[in-house]
């Protein structure tokens, strides 16, 4: 039963990532009849947003909060920094790569 909260927390921080990157979608459209608050990447980013909190909450059922914050947070960072490489074009530094694996490095110690 437990693999089920992780995998449903695992859902939940991919689904973050997701939204992140709709919202940063519909902040930069450029029309001029929509407004960034009501396009279709902002309000799909917000309901992802609303089906992660829901998500997270159900996860906490079965997962200690200091592990899933610790973990939640920081593969936030990563996924959001990988899925704008992918989708907006944004650039990967040397510096973002070695962050990512800082961070990465840090939840697995943490876990031990």
């Amino acid at each position: 039963m437990t693999m089920l909260y992780y995998g449903i927390a695992g859902c939940s921080i991919l689904l973050t990532g997701l939204a992140q990157v709709l919202l940063k979608t519909g902040a930069t459209q450029k029309s001029s009849d929509e407004n960034i608050y009501l396009n279709r990447f902002t309000l799909s980013g917000y309901s992802i947003l609303l089906l992660v909190t829901i998500l997270t909450v159900y996860s906490l059922q079965g997962i200690e909060l200091k592990t899933f914050y610790a973990a939640a947070y920081s593969l936030a960072i990563v996924i959001v920094t990988v899925l704008s490489g992918i989708f907006l074009r944004e650039h990967l530094s040397r510096n973002k790569l070695t962050g990512i694996l800082l961070i990465l490095i840090g939840i697995i110690v943490f876990n031990l």
